[in-house]
């Protein structure tokens, strides 16, 4: 057998990265790509040349962050996240960040459609909105949410 998996395509299209392998279980970071109506095929390859499919084992979907309301605040601001697909497959937000920031709590995370959150403690800055879900999964809005000084 080989040593290790050196190439893993979803519906031909490489993987940004693979994040953990062994005998058993690949784990993958998807790339982008335009979502699909019907499962494509996962393909691994091995550094001995070995190919196995698994025919119609992914499917991308159309997951995306459309708001984020309001997209600044400070520690403690209720902030509502609206978008299509949130949770990516899974059943609840597992995490969010804001600005690279975990919330403080997230109030409701158990919807495809709304996510309620509370902003954690930061200094000012800006930056991405992340929601991640018990899929494994992640959702970035980029430069979605400005935490302000408490004075703004």
């Amino acid at each position: 057998g080989g040593d290790e998996v050196t190439a893993v395509t979803l519906g031909g299209v490489a993987v940004a990265e693979v994040t953990f392998e062994n005998n058993t279980q690949v784990e993958v970071v998807a790339a982008a790509s335009d979502p699909t109506t019907d499962p494509v095929d996962v393909v691994l390859t091995a550094d001995t040349g070995a190919v196995v499919t698994k025919s119609g084992g992914w499917r991308y979907t159309d997951n995306k962050i459309a708001e984020v309301s309001p997209d600044k605040g400070q520690v403690g601001t209720k902030i509502t996240i609206s978008g299509t697909k949130l949770l990516a497959g899974g059943t609840k937000l597992t995490a969010v960040t804001l600005a690279g920031v975990a919330v403080g709590s997230i109030v409701k995370g158990d919807s495809e459609d709304t996510a309620e959150v509370r902003a954690g403690e930061s200094a000012a800055k800006t930056g991405d909105v992340v929601l991640t879900s018990d899929s494994g999964a992640t959702i970035t809005l980029s430069d979605g949410f400005e935490y302000v000084d408490a004075s703004e």
